[in-house]
């Protein structure tokens, strides 16, 4: 009776163990898809949004990138807007500037640069006696002793100035004359000459004056 109750039990708690361990079998089963069904929502939904930014960067770089060329057009249209006015006042400046030569310098000159331009007003009042001829600004050159640069108000001024010759007349200014500007391609041109003349004017006699060689007995 006894062997046969056991028998019982057996048949009774082996079938649950089986079930019980079916059942956990499943679950992990079914625990392990839902983990992977999980886990693929995620990264479909992660790449979804890794591309809608990626895109949404991509427009905002493009728009930099648009924003950077009409930007970069509008500099180098102010570069030769800016290029053109200042090639227009250097012609202007040009038309209308002269050079004082061998003034000797005014110590006042260190300390009040007005003094530069009444010595030059002075010279064309009291030197050509020309009253209607008014000096803009003027600059004394350090590096070329003697030599100020100066701008009266129209091209006519100027040629006034370099008609008279009543300079050289005047015993206060002896010595000192006054002559025209030269533009930045004549300077150019001007320095290659003397550098040319220096280097042959030797052995031919030449030395420069004004405005190009001449043998050293014109000068």
């Amino acid at each position: 009776m006894k062997e046969m109750r056991t028998f019982l039990a057996a048949d009774i708690v082996e079938p649950e163990k089986r079930m019980a361990a079916n059942l956990r079998n499943i679950m992990r089963e079914e625990t392990a898809e839902l983990r992977s069904d999980f886990e693929k929502k995620i990264s479909i939904e992660l790449s979804k949004k890794l591309k809608s930014t990626e895109k949404a960067h991509d427009k905002d770089i493009n728009n930099v990138k648009s924003d950077i060329g009409k930007l970069s057009g509008k500099v180098c249209e102010m570069e030769r807007t800016i290029s053109e006015v200042v090639s227009k006042i250097s012609e202007d400046e040009v038309a209308c500037s002269l050079v004082v030569r061998n003034l000797p310098l005014d110590k006042r000159e260190d300390t009040d640069p007005n003094i530069t331009s009444q010595l030059v007003s002075r010279i064309i009042r009291d030197g050509l006696e020309m009253g209607d001829v008014h000096v803009k600004k003027s600059e004394r050159k350090d590096n070329k002793p003697g030599v100020i640069v100066f701008t009266v108000e129209t091209p006519e001024q100027k040629a006034k100035l370099l008609k008279h010759k009543k300079l050289r007349e005047n015993e206060d200014y002896s010595g000192v004359y006054i002559d025209t500007a030269l533009s930045r391609e004549e300077q150019l041109s001007r320095a290659n000459m003397q550098t040319i003349i220096r280097t042959v004017g030797k052995d031919r006699d030449l030395r420069f004056h004004g405005k190009g060689p001449v043998p050293v007995k014109d000068a």
